[in-house]
């Protein structure tokens, strides 16, 4: 085995075990209404967003069959205190998910998501928002829906799933 690959291995073990011991902060309780009668399209229209690089990869996908009617979420913004960012994205995701099941919550979907935007758009104008409850492969990459803001516009984008720094909050529903 190379140096450079033994010391990557060591260094993972030790993110790994590190990971598992990370803080946690839930932010602010939120709720809205989620409507699967609306398409995809739909729902990211009524969230106004500057610019949208979803629906390309998100409205072939299925998310919302089976689902009809109107639905109250009510919503937690869950935050990893430190930094959780490496290569792998298996350490990452599942730390986080891990994370939201031990607070007895789950990641949120996309619908549920542009849901959250439409009704707060000022939120991700403080700090990314993602909805992990959703996920494509999107040129190669497993990807997650992110409300951010760049510039001074807000914007619905995809966000790698590899990799997730202390800025970043999570959308998360209660079991």
């Amino acid at each position: 085995m190379s140096a450079w690959k033994m010391l990557f291995s060591v260094m993972l073990i030790v993110f790994i075990s590190y990971s598992s011991k990370l803080p946690t902060q839930s932010g602010p309780q939120f709720s809205a209404t989620v409507n699967y009668d609306l398409s995809l399209d739909e729902m990211i229209a009524a969230g106004k967003y500057d610019y949208d690089y979803v629906s390309v990869d998100f409205t072939t996908k299925g998310f919302l069959a089976g689902k009809k009617g109107q639905t109250g979420v009510n919503f937690t913004l869950v935050q990893l205190i430190d930094t959780v960012a490496t290569d792998t994205d298996t350490v990452v995701a599942d730390t986080v998910l891990k994370r939201l099941n031990d607070l007895g919550l789950r990641a949120a979907t996309l619908p549920e998501l542009l849901a959250f935007g439409a009704k707060y758009p000022d939120e991700q104008r403080k700090y990314p928002i993602a909805a992990l409850g959703s996920v494509v492969m999107s040129n190669g990459y497993r990807v997650v829906a992110v409300l951010c803001e760049s510039g001074s516009k807000r914007g619905l984008d995809l966000g790698v799933y590899a990799g997730w720094y202390r800025a970043c909050r999570f959308l998360a529903v209660r079991k």
